[in-house]
């Protein structure tokens, strides 16, 4: 782990989770500045899985790595464990608000609650349709309006992922079977991908008849995703 110009393996790589369960610790902790990035998500990786006390420490310094995907990782792990709250996190997420990344700005700020709305009701505003989808994408439920004014812009790209936010939030069902029908004849695959997930949680016949008919769709995610709401149903 410690050869910057080692040939990183899934074996090699696992290295770091075995030490980290053995109880070394600051073995794996010290390769978080490590020249390779792969090497350092999955030492971060290794030391989320065992906790140690200091966990929130180490996940402080990942959020200043600098490489955005690390700090992305770094983000996803402390949703996932609850970390939000801690005084000393609060703070580090507060520092990423002005992160040279958009995605990791987003996603710190959802994690600050109010404190984080500004940034996401700038990311919803901006005159850029890329940076709107990641403003969509860690909205939470307060900016419902916001999210809807997203839909009807003539992108059918922002409308999709403003669709996938009101499904995150669970409020896909103001939705009517009608939009969803006519977006499941868009031109763009991933809103129809979206509107046949919709699709699914309705049940009017002419739901689960377009539902059925998007199996033969031209776009092999599409047919997956109708197949598996399929099988659901």
């Amino acid at each position: 782990l410690s050869d910057p110009e080692a040939p990183y393996g899934t074996a090699l790589l696992e290295l770091a989770q075995t030490l980290a369960a053995q109880g070394h610790v600051e073995r794996v902790r010290s390769q978080l500045g490590h020249p390779r990035t792969v090497v350092r998500e999955t030492c971060l990786r290794a030391l989320v899985a065992v906790r140690p006390e200091d966990l929130d420490t180490i996940l402080i310094q990942a959020l200043r790595d600098p490489d955005p995907e690390m700090r992305s990782q770094c983000l996803g792990f402390i949703e996932k464990e609850g970390f939000e709250s801690a005084p000393s996190i609060v703070s580090a997420l507060e520092g990423r608000l002005e992160d040279s990344d958009l995605a990791v700005r987003a996603h710190a700020a959802s994690l600050l609650g109010t404190k984080g709305s500004r940034v996401i009701e700038a990311l919803l505003n901006d005159p850029k349709a890329e940076v709107r989808k990641l403003g969509l994408r860690y909205a939470p439920t307060s900016f419902e309006s916001a999210i809807r004014a997203n839909l009807d812009l003539g992108d059918a790209g922002l409308r999709a992922v403003a669709m996938e936010a009101l499904g995150r939030l669970g409020l896909e069902g103001s939705l009517s079977v009608e939009e969803l029908i006519r977006d499941t004849r868009s031109g763009e695959p991933r809103l129809r991908k979206v509107a046949a997930s919709a699709l699914a949680g309705r049940e009017e016949p002419a739901a689960v008849k377009r539902l059925a008919e998007g199996l033969e769709d031209d776009d092999r995610g599409v047919r997956m995703q109708v197949q598996a709401k399929l099988i659901e149903m």
